[in-house]
């Protein structure tokens, strides 16, 4: 795995400084152009190009919050789409240095985190038209409109949850949901909690 960014990129034809670096930054939680520009020391308007090729090749996913139109760059996030450059820049360069020295615990946690996000991408492209949702102190998985002006907040975790735990996530969906700005224009007509067993079923059905 040492060696597989510099092997993605290059066999893509995207190798190059900037190109890692914008991986880089996205993958440690840099999402927008401005903050990417900003980590880097560069002006947003250099990186139009090479952030282009990066959401051309699948590599970086250019991601608007539901209900919002594609075109509003403004709330616009940037994050990484490819599972395997996820992985490396999301969980593995952050702890490069300190990876050997890992307890099997840690690295677990790290592993279960990783695959968390890879689940909730699965669901959400399970259902059509199907987008997060987030606001200033809030992020949903799921959000997709089930009916007319209606819609369902699912929340994805990974593992198994209990009842106790189903119920205080679904609360606490509510609760945001009635201070959103979505619910201005929608009602809610449900929200789910799908956590491992939940989307294995889901998705072989």
């Amino acid at each position: 795995m040492e060696d597989e960014p510099e092997r993605i990129l290059k066999d893509e034809g995207a190798i190059g400084l900037m190109g890692r670096s914008i991986l880089e930054c996205v993958g440690r939680g840099c999402h927008k152009i401005s903050e990417i520009g900003g980590r880097l020391g560069q002006p947003s308007t250099n990186l139009s190009r090479p952030m282009r090729l990066l959401v051309d090749l699948g590599f970086v996913h250019k991601d608007n919050p539901f209900g919002a139109s594609e075109r509003d760059s403004k709330q616009s996030f940037y994050r990484l789409a490819d599972p395997a450059l996820l992985f490396w820049f999301s969980t593995y360069s952050p702890m490069r240095t300190r990876w050997n020295i890992l307890s099997t615990n840690e690295k677990i946690e790290a592993l279960h985190k990783h695959a968390g996000n890879v689940l909730e991408k699965m669901i959400r492209d399970h259902y059509k038209d199907a987008k997060r949702y987030w606001e200033s102190d809030f992020e949903w998985d799921v959000v997709r409109e089930t009916r007319k002006n209606q819609i369902t907040i699912s929340e994805v975790k990974f593992g198994r949850l209990s009842d106790r735990d189903r119920t205080r996530i679904i609360k606490n969906s509510e609760d945001q949901f009635n201070r959103s700005s979505l619910r201005k224009k929608y009602k809610l007509q449900a929200t789910h909690v799908i956590d491992s067993l939940d989307a294995v079923k889901l998705l072989l059905n």
